[in-house]
């Protein structure tokens, strides 16, 4: 056990670890019923550790402890009962971080799956975007040659005399190229507020994909111990295919 083991330490002459409390982190620690009042608990970490103490191991902040302790054989049972607390604690802050851990893995499973239909929903709105830029050139087309065909039929305005069925015919024409100008005028016009809709669209889903690729990544260097920039491929980004 790990007091047994400070005890042979100095025994053999080796000289004490250096400890530095896991308190550091407040001023509740050590809990009173193991150095008196909070007063004297500070001082007693001041004692130990010389200083200011400093953020580490559980094993090294009871190390400590045990090697003082070790200094006198009377004090064997104060040993054996913190190795049972040293356990107790190492024991609960490992199925502490397990249970953390486990949350984290769900979330990041969850995230992964967001991910990937973010990406997908992404790259199915460019798809669509680009397809409606083909149809509102083809409308486009359409569009100018019924203008030209309602120009020249404005331009065959009878002359010389025309007869009045002349000049009804002629303006029947020119109502005809103007109706089918208005008809492919109407259907541009949809076609534009389609893709303006679609381009707000693919914008919203590449925004959600940003935000979910991030958090995933931060996620996946949680779990791994890593420190995350908000940088790098996460295996999932693609380029959307193009026509």
């Amino acid at each position: 056990m790990l007091g047994q083991h400070f005890m042979e330490r100095q025994v053999m002459g080796y000289p004490d670890p250096p400890f530095i409390p896991p308190a550091a982190a407040g001023p509740d620690w050590p809990p009173d019923g193991l150095a008196g009042s909070g007063e004297n608990a500070h001082r007693l970490v001041s004692e130990l550790t010389g200083g200011a103490p400093k953020p580490v191991s559980v094993d090294d902040a009871f190390g400590v402890v045990f090697s003082k302790l070790a200094k006198d054989p009377v004090n064997a049972d104060l040993i054996g009962q913190l190795e049972g607390l040293r356990l107790a604690i190492v024991e609960r802050l490992e199925t502490q971080r397990a249970a953390r851990l486990a949350d984290l893995q769900v979330q990041h499973t969850e995230t992964y799956s967001a991910c990937r239909a973010a990406l997908d929903k992404r790259d199915a709105l460019q798809n669509k975007l680009n397809a409606q830029a083909t149809h509102l050139n083809a409308a486009g087309e359409r569009l100018s040659r019924a203008r030209s065909s309602w120009m020249a039929a404005r331009q065959r305005r009878p002359q010389n005399y025309p007869t009045w069925d002349e000049i009804e015919a002629w303006k029947g024409e020119v109502a005809q190229a103007q109706a089918r100008v208005d008809s492919e005028e109407k259907a541009y016009n949809e076609l534009m507020a389609q893709q303006a809709d679609l381009a707000r669209q693919l914008a919203e889903a590449a925004k959600e994909l940003e935000r979910v690729t991030a958090e995933e990544a931060a996620l996946k260097a949680r779990l791994e111990g890593k420190p995350y920039s908000g940088t790098g491929d996460f295996g999932l980004i693609r380029q959307p295919e193009s026509d």
